[in-house]
């Protein structure tokens, strides 16, 4: 999150640029982070794009076929491990 504030700030700090015209998107865990960016960057940007983006990690892993969770664990943590999962229920939702 802190370098897509800094990506923001650039923009605006840049006279070429439109600071007013700025769109996120994202797709899987950048559709997370375009989600994330609405929620946090809400006044600087004007609209996001999420594709398939993550939106609750929980019931992420609830719902994610077997056959796909020990990949998913490897990149997100495993929803198992008691830190991981009091992690992921603190995530902006």
């Amino acid at each position: 999150m802190k370098d897509i504030g800094a990506l923001l700030d650039w923009i605006a700090s840049d006279p070429r640029l439109d600071a007013r015209r700025v769109l996120i998107t994202g797709a899987s865990y950048g559709g997370y982070m375009t989600l994330a960016s609405a929620f946090h960057f809400n006044s600087r940007i004007c609209c996001t794009v999420d594709v398939v983006g993550i939106s609750n990690f929980v019931s992420f892993f609830e719902r994610t076929s077997p056959y796909r969770r020990d990949l998913r664990r490897v990149e997100y943590g495993d929803e198992r491990d008691p830190r991981s999962a009091t992690f992921s229920k603190r995530l902006p939702r």
